[in-house]
Order: structure tokens, then C-alpha cells, then sequence
């Protein structure tokens, strides 16, 4: 009986010995996280850049529905995303500081808040190397393929926000998908993000092609111009009247001196 415990209390160390080494070899999230970071240009390539300029196209597949997207962005903290949907009309979306705003043909002007408004914050931030001052948890959770590419797939925590899962490409270390659950004025929408064409405009590399699916739609977004540290006037920022409006008038803030 006593081998038999013995045996048994052996058997256990094993499985714990087994279970320590395979802790041991799983991947750091963070490390993973630092790979990618670096593999797109590193936080001094990042740190040079003083605004950006994104212009592109996108299509709404199976609908035939087309239109463009242009976003201006300052390393000061200011953005501001104009897209144009036929069919539709123009939407805004603006970040000023702690101000997130939107205007949309369908749900009119708004101030974005809640979780609706970190992820726009999130979406926007202006430099991908300060992500340690943004995420707040990284986890490993496995591997994963994503169209052909080997990929390790991390949860990331981000105040404010549902877990966002990121599949790093296990070669390259750039992003191939991203999965997140977003807050919209129709309620919690899953998406998922597919990011290739990666090409370098000064010393950082940018998905020149985004194709994203959400609640059955599949949204596919080309970049057509990317530009670093260009001149862009203040009233680029301006907030529409509508969204001054909501923030109680006075001094229009956003609005050009």
C-alpha cells in the first residue's frame, strides 16, 4: 500500500514538474507586445512623429456601398476622422483633449462617453509606443492561425474597455487580427480586424489595408496616402456648431483662434 502512495505522490510531483516547465516556456505577453511594437519602428521612430495624415477608401462588401476616410491627428492630443458613405452622408469623429464628440446623419451630434469613449481614445492615441502607460494587463492565451500566418494570440486590458484579443504574427511580430467588443449607440458589437500590406512611410510600418466584420457587415478600408509631421491648421479641428452646442457654447473649444 505504501509503494502504491508513493508511487502515487510521485506521479503528482511529475505532473507539477510538467505543469512549471510548460509556465516556464509560455510566451510573455509583454515581450510579445514590446516585439511588436518594435517590429513597426521602435518608440524613436514613434517619437519623431509630430502629426499624421491618413487618407483612404473603404467599401462596404456585398452592398456595393463605397466611400472615403481621412484622418487628421496631432502628437498634441487632437484628431478628428471624417468619413464619407454614399448613401449616408459625412460622419465626425473628434478627440480634443478630454472632449470625445461625434456627428452622424443617423444618431445626429453627440459627446461620446463611456466605454464608447476610451475605445475612440484607444483607437486614436498617437504614439503605439507608450503602451505600457495604456495597457494595463497582458496575457498569453495560445496560438492561433489567421489566414495562413502562425500567430500568438495575447489579451490585452485597457481601462475602461472590454479585454481586446491581439494575434501578433509569431515571424514578423505585426499584428494580423484584432477582436473587441464595442460599445455603440445600437448596443455591444463584436468585431474583428484583419490588418495586412504592411508598408514603412519614414521609419514605421503601417497596414496599408484593414478589412473589418461586425454584427454581419464586412467593412474593407484601404489607405491610399499616409504623411508624417505635414502642417495641419487649426481649424482642421474645429468642432461643428451642433457639438459646441452640447458642451455649453461660450469660447468654442477646438475652434481656431
Amino acid at each position: 500500500m505504501r509503494t502504491i502512495y508513493q508511487s502515487i505522490m510521485l506521479l503528482a510531483i511529475a505532473g507539477a514538474s510538467c505543469a512549471s516547465a510548460m509556465a516556464e516556456d509560455k510566451p510573455d505577453a509583454k515581450a510579445i507586445v514590446a516585439k511588436s511594437i518594435e517590429a513597426m519602428g521602435g518608440a524613436e521612430a514613434f517619437g519623431k512623429i509630430t502629426s499624421r495624415i491618413v487618407k483612404g477608401h473603404l467599401e462596404i462588401l456585398g452592398m456595393g456601398v463605397k466611400g472615403t476616410i481621412e484622418i487628421h491627428q496631432l502628437r498634441t492630443g487632437k484628431s478628428i476622422t471624417r468619413t464619407e458613405i454614399e448613401g449616408i452622408g459625412t460622419i465626425l469623429q473628434g478627440v480634443d483633449g478630454d472632449v470625445v464628440w461625434e456627428t452622424n446623419p443617423m444618431t445626429g451630434a453627440r459627446i461620446v462617453e463611456g466605454e464608447e469613449r476610451a475605445l475612440l481614445l484607444f483607437s486614436n492615441r498617437f504614439d503605439e509606443s507608450n503602451y505600457e502607460t495604456v495597457i494595463k494587463t497582458f496575457e498569453y492565451v495560445g496560438e492561433a492561425d489567421v489566414n495562413g500566418i502562425a500567430c500568438h494570440k495575447v489579451v490585452l486590458t485597457i481601462e475602461g474597455l472590454k479585454p481586446i484579443t491581439v494575434y501578433y504574427a509569431k515571424d514578423t511580430g505585426l499584428t494580423a487580427k484584432t477582436e473587441m467588443s464595442v460599445a455603440t449607440p445600437m448596443g455591444q458589437v463584436t468585431t474583428e480586424a484583419f490588418s495586412t500590406d504592411y508598408r514603412k512611410v519614414g521609419d514605421v510600418l503601417y497596414p496599408f489595408n484593414v478589412s473589418q466584420k461586425a454584427a454581419g457587415t464586412d467593412i474593407g478600408i484601404t489607405f491610399d496616402s499616409l504623411e508624417h509631421n505635414t502642417s495641419i491648421p487649426d481649424e482642421t479641428f474645429a468642432m461643428p456648431d451642433d457639438v459646441k452646442a452640447l458642451i455649453g457654447g461660450g469660447a468654442a473649444k477646438g475652434e481656431a483662434p
